[in-house]
């Protein structure tokens, strides 16, 4: 599924606006489908805290993202 922001660019997830779902760009290879889908569900962690979109550090969304990602593929590699 290929989506779009507003303003007509492709992107790669999107959490939705009441965090029950996650949305991915289908069209990206599936290492990137799967690090955004952390990414996402960090912003979704967080908006489940309270925290509004415009307190969402993007450098540690990013982050973290990274390391939970990180985290998931060695665990999937060592079972």
């Amino acid at each position: 599924q290929l989506l779009y922001e507003e303003d007509g660019q492709n992107f790669l997830g999107r959490t939705s606006k009441d965090f029950s779902k996650i949305y991915l760009n289908s069209s990206y290879p599936k290492p990137t489908q799967e690090l955004t889908f952390c990414h996402e569900l960090v912003h979704a962690i967080l908006f489940s805290m309270g925290k509004k979109s415009e307190d969402h550090n993007e450098e540690f969304v990013e982050g973290f993202a990274h390391y939970l990602y990180q985290y998931l593929k060695q665990y999937e590699s060592s079972n």
